[in-house]
């Protein structure tokens, strides 16, 4: 059943250019993971804090398997290049781990029947877009109905995966966990994804009706893999609108390298057909301009791009700088974060029920925002939840009246 779609268009999410400034060891991350080796270099360089952070922007693996390991060294010195290539190795076991752990899943789908689709980074690695190695990730995302969403985990409990505590989240199934292979996360729906504007979210059933995806090779007719263009509209509404205000919870800059991949290994002309899934929750120039950056930072760097201050390119960009590197901008979204709504929640009832399930927390979500390991206290958790969001709340005004977040 369609829902009811809200009238206004979605807000963008850029801010001031004026704010961010360009420091040698930013125009470095940036110029290595988007220009390649060839990209340009100004200033002294500071190799630990240029690593640093290239980590904190998630970019350190793109930028070492570009460089290598004697140009890294080179540029950021033996010692910052260890360590960056410490983490690189790190990262690049648990990625290669993470897309074994969605095979696998595919594997088990397969042999009960279920169709099942692999979602952002096991979408981007098993399609050849992205290498493994390159792409640091702390999941495997899978698309499963409903109705075989509880088949499907018994039958991957036989096959070594384990229940987690892990909180769940709406758009979500219980969440799993291999012992080797990591996390795993079930989806129920995409969130931000949809048919049209007055759709609900996107469903296993939607997507391979539609044609949005298909099966990874023939000899696993149930693994499906999104087309190039959904893996785009995903990158951008799980990075813009999932968590565009929430800017700790995802390096929002591996959106724009997940871009650059789809741009080089799939196609360049993939915006038109991705922008009409995503319209009902992110600004369209937010959308355009997120698609144009990794172009403009190839071709003439960060502080090019935000030279020009008032361009949707360096507005986006400056809310994904500021979002990573600085606290108090971060703080200052979190109002704003709080009273956004899905577009198919509008309304008062819609309000109220948002309120009710912010409120009234399940056993693992506290646990793991307090600690309630026991009953009494997850009796306590709940008591003391008003108080500690009114708490957060009156944090959340105070931090939005210092204006470190553009006002309406």
């Amino acid at each position: 059943m369609p829902s009811q779609h809200r009238s206004t268009r979605p807000r963008s999410i850029g801010t001031s250019a004026d704010a961010v400034q360009v420091s040698p060891e930013l125009e470095w991350v940036l110029a290595r993971a988007f220009a390649g080796s060839e990209g340009t270099r100004s200033g002294f360089l500071d190799g630990r804090a240029a690593g640093a952070l290239a980590s904190r922007l998630g970019l350190l693996p793109r930028i070492v398997h570009r460089l290598g390991p004697a140009r890294l060294a080179d540029e950021l010195g033996p010692v910052a290049a260890k360590d960056a290539l410490a983490e690189y190795r790190e990262s690049a076991l648990v990625s290669a781990r993470l897309v074994a752990l969605a095979r696998l899943v595919g594997r088990v789908a397969g042999e009960n029947g279920i169709k099942v689709v692999v979602l952002k980074h096991a979408a981007l690695c098993l399609s050849g877009i992205s290498l493994p190695a390159e792409r640091g990730a702390a999941d495997a995302d899978i698309l499963v109905s409903d109705a075989d969403a509880a088949r499907l985990t018994r039958e991957l409990v036989r096959a070594g995966i384990r229940t987690s505590d892990a909180p769940v989240y709406d758009h979500q199934h219980s969440p799993l966990y291999h012992p080797q292979g990591g996390m795993l996360e079930l989806h129920r729906t995409i969130p931000g994804v949809r048919p049209s504007p007055d759709d609900a979210e996107m469903s296993l059933e939607v997507l391979v009706a539609r044609d949005l995806a298909t099966p990874l090779d023939p000899g696993a007719p149930c693994l499906f893999v999104p087309r190039p263009h959904f893996m785009l509209a995903h990158a951008l509404a799980h990075a813009l609108f999932q968590h565009g205000l929430q800017p700790g919870a995802y390096p929002a800059l591996k959106l724009l390298a997940d871009i650059a991949d789809l741009r080089c290994r799939a196609s360049h002309d993939l915006l038109p057909d991705a922008l009409p899934l995503i319209v009902a929750e992110i600004d369209e120039g937010d959308a355009r301009a997120a698609w144009a950056l990794p172009t403009a930072l190839a071709a003439g760097g960060a502080a090019a791009v935000l030279a020009c201050s008032d361009s949707p390119e360096a507005r986006l960009l400056s809310h994904l700088l500021r979002g990573a590197l600085d606290p108090g901008y971060g703080e200052s979204l979190k109002l704003r974060s709080a009273l956004t709504l899905p577009s198919d929640q509008s309304g008062p009832l819609a309000f109220l029920r948002w309120a009710w399930h912010t409120v009234a927390i399940n056993r693992a979500q506290a646990w793991a925002l307090y600690g309630a390991d026991t009953r009494p206290k997850f009796l306590f958790a709940l008591a003391r939840r008003p108080f500690h969001l009114a708490w957060k709340l009156g944090r959340y005004i105070k931090a939005a009246a210092r204006g470190g977040a553009d006002r309406p």
